[in-house]
Parts: structure tokens; sequence; C-alpha cells
């Protein structure tokens, strides 16, 4: 599966990984940096945003990737924090993601946004993947990378449009209750 998904993040602009459970997740930005250096990015940088109310978890996320791939990572929690830019993966919360935004509307430090729950939604979140969305209609050298289990596949099609998608896990069962509208 791996080779799949880092081969998909290379070809395609948005890709949708359908992945049930954390610890299948965590391999994700790693896969997605791997994906951006076999492409020849001169300096790979993955963004990896997380719903700000793990934000306790975050470190130990990033630990656990970086290990992973024995590659050094920041993390962004808090504005007061400051960003490694020379570390190849930024973990950061959505509100940071947000913020980052703000500073750089063209996101030129990243060749991937990797949004590890992309089927949690708080306001926050849902800017964060509308300003990731908007810069990737402008770049089409930034990958878009939406980490969700299999009841949200529907909504988040709806939404980003065309996704390749990539099963990382088994594949679980739709829920039989319907989801909220996002936007």
């Amino acid at each position: 599966a791996a080779e799949v998904i880092t081969s998909t993040i290379q070809t395609r602009r948005q890709t949708l990984i359908l992945a049930p459970s954390g610890k299948e997740r965590v391999r994700v930005p790693g896969l997605a940096l791997r994906a951006l250096e076999q492409r020849g990015v001169k300096r790979p940088c993955v963004a990896i945003v997380v719903q700000s109310q793990y934000h306790s978890e975050i470190a130990a996320l990033a630990r656990e990737a970086g290990w992973a791939e024995s590659k050094p990572v920041t993390v962004w929690t808090r504005p007061e924090h400051l960003l490694d830019l020379k570390a190849p993966m930024h973990f950061m919360t959505d509100s940071m993601f947000v913020l980052q935004y703000q500073a750089d509307p063209a996101l030129k430090t990243y060749g991937a946004v990797v949004f590890l729950q992309a089927e949690e939604s708080s306001v926050d979140g849902r800017l964060a993947q509308s300003f990731a969305r908007k810069v990737a209609r402008r770049r089409e050298d930034l990958r878009l990378v939406l980490v969700a289990n299999l009841k949200a596949r529907d909504e988040l099609r709806e939404v980003f449009g065309q996704l390749s998608e990539v099963s990382l896990g088994p594949a679980e069962e739709p829920s039989p209750f319907q989801l909220a509208p996002r936007w």
C-alpha cells in the first residue's frame, strides 16, 4: 500500500487516503514526503494539519512520524512557537495552518499539505481546508492529501471534487446516520 500511496501522491494533485485508525494514519506524512522527494522537489516540505482539539497529541504523533522516516520534524501548536523551516515535516493545528496561510498565501514553503483528520470539522479545520484548496487551484505542484475514514468519502468528494482514492487499511462499513453538511 505504501508504494501505491507514494505513486498516487506523486502523480495526482488531490488524494483521499482511507485509513480507519491512528496507527495507519501516522505513516501518511512520511509517505507524502517520500513522494515529493521522488518527484525531484529540491527542498521538500510537508505541512501536516491536525484538528486543534488534538493539540496535546501532536508532539507524540510528530515524534512517531519522524522516527518512522528518520527525519526531523517541527511542531507548531501556539502562535508564539517558531517553525523550524529546515525540518521537512511541519506538524501544526488547523488554526496554526490558517495563520501560516495568512503569512504566506501561496504556501511557498510546502510541496504537500496533509489533513490527518479530514473527516472531522471545526471552523478552523474548514478554513484550513478551504485555503489549501484555493492555493492548490493556483499551484499545480502543491499536493493535497486528505486522510479520512470511509464514512466521510462522499462528503469529501463533494467538497474537493475529483480525488484519487487509496485505502490504507481494512474497509469499514458506512454509518447508517447522515453527517451534517460541512460547507
